[in-house]
């Protein structure tokens, strides 16, 4: 019983943090891809002045946690070809950059800072 009380609690604590970043995009141009992230709504990878674009996934709200120091995981499903995203938001100002790995074949991790992970 306790278990789920927790899970409740931390889907509690990760909605609210989430609600904070939604409506709020961030790109970055870090290689040949650039990548819009959408918190809470899409993630869209492109190639600037080209019409080359994949959805990387929209947002899972059933998925989204928060770890024990705060930090926010988010994750984005059913992009295009099956590519999926995993959204980490650690604790720092908003302005820094966004890291964007491939760590498997269509399958993406972003980490990003925010307070909101603080």
């Amino acid at each position: 019983v306790w278990g789920r009380v927790l899970e409740f609690l931390q889907r509690q604590v990760a909605a609210k943090k989430g609600e904070a970043l939604k409506g709020t995009c961030k790109v970055s141009t870090p290689s040949y891809w650039s990548y819009k992230v959408c918190f809470r709504e899409e993630i869209t990878q492109f190639r600037q002045n080209s019409d080359a674009a994949f959805s990387l996934g929209t947002h899972d709200p059933q998925q989204e946690r928060v770890l024990e120091n705060g930090t926010l995981i988010q994750a984005y499903v059913n992009g295009t070809g099956g590519r999926e995203t995993t959204v980490v938001v650690d604790c720092g100002a908003f302005a820094s950059g966004m890291v964007v790995l491939e760590p498997t074949l269509m399958n993406y991790v972003i980490r990003v800072k925010s307070v909101v992970a603080c």
